[in-house]
């Protein structure tokens, strides 16, 4: 993948976040669900390089367009990200689907949220 040759410097390409942007933007559209994740990936590792062209929200959209094609990692991400953005229904359900993929974490993240617990998340559970 083009994308990741740039946002690892791999393959003799020069890291360049920027250039792996557009290649993972352009990969994700066209319904590349680890194109998707590594977008995600790559707006939380490397924030200096796409300010102002991503949000949470876009962060989301991804991560359960990643999640939809199986991917229960994208999945729990996308519950993590729920759970920021105070949805907790939302948070759940991706809790549920990442968990039945088998993501422990997010299983166990799922049961808190049915127990009525999660206000205060430990590191670890995340």
């Amino acid at each position: 993948m083009i994308g990741l040759a740039h946002a690892q410097g791999h393959g003799g390409v020069e890291q360049n976040p920027e250039e792996a942007l557009v290649w993972f933007r352009a990969a994700a559209a066209q319904g590349d669900e680890e194109a998707a994740f590594n977008l995600v990936a790559l707006c939380d590792a490397q924030p200096r390089c796409v300010k102002g062209t991503a949000s949470v929200q876009d962060a989301l959209g991804w991560l359960q367009a990643a999640g939809a094609q199986g991917m229960a990692e994208a999945s729990f991400q996308a519950g993590r990200v729920a759970l920021e953005l105070e949805r907790r229904p939302a948070a759940l359900e991706h809790f549920l689907d990442a968990g039945a993929l088998g993501h422990p974490a997010a299983a166990f993240n799922a049961a808190r949220l049915f127990a009525g617990g999660g206000s205060e998340w430990e590191s670890e559970s995340l």
